[in-house]
């Protein structure tokens, strides 16, 4: 067994390409890609434009329903570990909202969290984070902005 290990980690090791002039970097695993994040749900469309990824996560944020109201705005966060946190400050019905935002980011996806939410004035929130969840069906894809019609109902 032990020479099979030795044997597998020479082949590893040896299949290593020292020249990495032509790699992409990798990501780290916190890190939010500038760029549009998209998702479906049957004829209603909603895009995350993420715009800034300094210590502070800035970007709009498009809700376009079918036959109701939609919503659009600014969204602001920090990242905590894989999950972006923050602030989605927007209009809906001519009246101007607060709601809190929480995103896991997961290769070239963001997972929306779901989960009870309480309101306060203006504001919707999570009251207790701990029992949100990231189901699939809430993942945006991450997609050019290029005239990206959504986009283009900010």
């Amino acid at each position: 067994m032990k020479y099979f290990l030795l044997v597998f980690v020479f082949i590893i090791s040896s299949c290593n390409n020292s020249d990495n002039t032509f790699k992409k970097p990798l990501q780290s695993f916190n890190e939010i890609q500038k760029g549009c994040y998209f998702l479906s749900i049957g004829r209603d469309s909603l895009l995350i434009q993420i715009i800034e990824t300094d210590d502070t996560i800035r970007g709009k944020m498009v809700f376009d329903n079918f036959e109701k109201d939609g919503s659009r705005g600014i969204i602001r966060g920090t990242m905590h570990g894989d999950t972006l946190k923050g602030w989605y400050d927007f209009e809906s019905e001519g009246m101007r909202s607060v709601m809190e935002i929480m995103f896991l980011n997961e290769d070239s996806f963001l997972i929306r969290a779901q989960g009870k939410v309480d309101v306060k004035a203006d504001t919707v929130y999570f009251p207790d984070p701990s029992v949100i969840s990231f189901p699939d069906e809430n993942a945006y894809r991450l997609v050019s902005c290029d005239n990206h019609p959504v986009l283009g109902k900010f």
